[in-house]
């Protein structure tokens, strides 16, 4: 899977539901003015107006229905794309999905949370809130958002209590997957044009029933039959408009759905994990039904389809196809499967690493590639598995960028690692929304005493006593974070953090600003702290809207290209010929004519680089794979990877919305 052609090809059906709902509501139009135009002939003709012949072309209908079908239908789909803009957590919120608290006790949630945790870390995306859908027992689950920092993942109650944490993993890969492709924001717009049409459909029922009331009345003028008329009319033409963007809807969903199942085995390396799932659903009772009055607009978004349709109508294949694209030898007997499933003891990924043989997930799709994926003790990065401490390794830049957008098993393992090696009380307080604010003021603190009173004076401003308190008892502790836990612990608070109220975190985001500002200076890790925390979050909060692809070429970014690439080469090398050389690599990389050059050190600023990498964030998924491809040359020009030179690439990625997973690297 190629995260860049994904993204590409993801844009390239927009423009293809433009065109289909451009098509359907071209049809809702021409249906209403024919029957109109009809209706005013036989209307003539009942009133002996005379006319040579069938009069089909009035201009003043045309100009009406259209008018009246297009403001209909485009304020509507407007309305609703406007109350989406929220991005992922409305979705969830319109479902009735109710947020998990990632300090959760119940059993199932804490699972979930902590499968959802290990990959969106492994993979390199912020990790998304969790959204559970109580009064949904079938067997379904989503993504939803405008991109990897917005997104969110919802699942039924029926799912977490009926899988188990493999068969869960399957789903929660098979979602990332939908996060990957670059499929959320496809589907967003898919819901709001759906609604859009749908209400012609809603005037005709509501018409109707004005209509009924109408009819009881009585006396020559009485308008109820004519209202039945126009009432039915309405609906007809608005059903048959529904009609049309159901099967856009289905048509678009559905080979996406076979790209997700076969990514997650390519993430798991175990065809059980989804196969196993979608054999649940055969044998669940409830199946994948979801019972939310809204659940049909969303439809094309699950796991598996959630509602009844018919025929072509369908968003997802017949599960049974699923499952023999997963498991070729599965006969069909969902009794059989539970059987085994319930005989045998079911290991968690807990302590010891399971072994298996690698899967190869091109036998199931069409040859689907899995590029950058190593030998023995390498994962897609092109990096050592194994945890060497003080190793020097080579790093193809190829490699890193074909791992933009995977899962890997070994990311999974060791991030699941790492995880248990954080401090309990660090662990426990990145969960909870009140003590995740005060891990991050104590990242900030300063080493200078009269620096650090001057923090816990705007602290103490700011958030009050408790605040202070807390962040006074955990800083012991934080202090002792090794480098390489600190950017797993920030992406774990940015979900956390999501929970605060918009008044708790425009406080939150002040003091974070001053905290920085204190010893009049920013260096690496408060740029890194500062732009990805306040980023994601403000785009979670609606404070900045979802990036929109501006610059197609190169060229249109070069002097954001040439600041990005010289602080990379700047934080990577004390030398100032290794410096040169480095940029020259990272440049030569472009196979482009523009002639970058080398910022000087001195010129280097860390504020315009974030409004550099905003800009980038605008850039053509082709155009952010040619600077990503730069960045890795630029790394990988020593042969070798420092913790800041990994931490500040994968902030670049992570800045425009590019997901590289840990790239577990030496101590400088």
């Amino acid at each position: 899977m190629d995260f860049f052609a994904s993204q590409d090809k993801a844009r390239g059906k927009t423009k293809w539901l433009v065109f289909y709902f451009g098509l359907a509501i071209f049809l809702m139009i021409f249906i209403l003015y024919v029957v109109i135009t009809i209706g005013i002939n036989m209307a003539n003709e009942k009133e002996h107006v005379q006319q040579t012949s069938f009069q089909w072309f009035h201009l003043e209908v045309l100009a009406f229905v259209s008018i009246g079908v297009l403001m209909t239908v485009g304020t509507a789909s407007a309305f609703k794309v406007m109350e989406l803009r929220g991005g992922g957590e409305k979705v969830a919120q319109m479902l009735g999905g109710r947020l998990i608290n990632p300090g959760t006790m119940d059993p199932h949630e804490r699972v979930v949370m902590n499968v959802v945790e290990e990959m969106a870390l492994a993979s390199g995306t912020p990790v998304p809130p969790v959204y559970v859908l109580d009064h949904e027992p079938g067997i379904n689950a989503f993504a939803a958002g405008y991109s990897p920092s917005d997104a969110v993942i919802g699942v039924n109650r029926g799912t977490i209590e009926t899988l188990n944490r493999s068969e869960l993993q399957g789903v929660i890969a098979h979602e990332f997957s939908h996060i990957f492709n670059g499929d959320m924001r496809l589907n967003i717009r898919l819901i709001g044009w759906l609604f859009g049409i749908q209400m012609l459909a809603i005037i005709g029922f509501y018409i109707f029933r004005v209509a009924a009331h109408a009819s009881r009345g009585r006396g020559k003028n009485n308008p109820g039959p004519y209202l039945f008329i126009l009432g039915g009319l309405i609906m007809v033409v608005g059903y048959t408009g529904l009609w049309c963007a159901r099967m856009i809807q289905a048509a678009i969903s559905r080979q996406r759905e076979y790209l997700a199942d076969a990514s997650a085995v390519q993430f798991t390396r175990d065809p059980e994990t989804i196969g196993g799932a979608l054999k649940m659903i055969g044998a669940h009772t409830s199946g994948t039904h979801l019972n939310a009055a809204t659940a049909s607009q969303a439809s094309h978004m699950f796991f598996a389809e959630g509602v009844s349709n018919f025929g072509g109508m369908a968003t997802h294949p017949p599960l049974s196809d699923r499952i023999q694209k997963v498991d070729p030898n599965f006969d069909g007997d969902y009794s059989r499967y539970m059987q085994s499933r319930y005989n045998k003891s079911v290991k968690s990924n807990e302590g010891k690493k399971k072994k298996k043989e690698p899967v190869d997930p091109m036998q199931m799709l069409e040859k689907l590639p899995i590029p950058g994926l190593g030998g023995d003790g390498f994962g897609p990065m092109g990096e050592m598995t194994q945890n060497m401490p003080g190793a020097e390794m080579p790093l193809s830049p190829a490699a890193m960028i074909a791992g933009v957008g995977m899962l890997d098993d070994d990311h999974v393992q060791h991030t699941h690692n790492m995880l248990e090696q954080i401090p309990p009380m660090i662990k426990q307080a990145i969960h909870d929304p009140f003590s995740a604010r005060c891990v991050v003021y104590c990242l900030l603190l300063d080493d200078d005493e009269a620096i650090r009173n001057k923090q816990f004076t705007t602290i103490h401003q700011a958030e009050g006593q408790p605040t202070l308190d807390e962040t006074g008892r955990l800083m012991p502790v934080v202090a002792q974070l090794p480098q390489s836990q600190r950017l797993p612990c920030l992406e774990i608070i940015q979900s956390t953090l999501s929970q605060l109220s918009i008044e708790q975190y425009k406080r939150f985001g002040y003091s974070v600003i001053e905290l920085v500002r204190a010893d009049q200076k920013i260096d690496l890790f408060e740029f890194i702290l500062q732009h990805l925390l306040l980023t994601h979050l403000d785009r979670r909060y609606g404070f900045r809207p979802p990036a929109q692809t501006r610059y197609q070429n190169l060229a249109q970014l070069k002097d954001e290209v040439e600041l990005i690439i010289s602080i990379l080469v700047h934080v990577g090398h004390d030398d100032e010929q290794e410096t040169v050389n480095a940029f020259r690599q990272a440049a030569k990389s472009f196979n482009a004519n523009v002639p970058f050059e080398l910022i000087p050190k001195d010129q280097c600023n860390f504020q315009v680089l974030d409004k550099a990498l905003d800009k980038a964030n605008e850039a053509s998924p082709a155009v952010k794979k040619q600077i990503l491809h730069a960045a890795a040359t630029a790394v990988a020009a020593d042969g070798k990877v420092t913790v800041d030179e990994a931490e500040l690439f994968r902030a670049f990625a992570e800045s425009i919305e590019c997901p590289v997973p840990p790239i577990i690297a030496t101590e400088a």
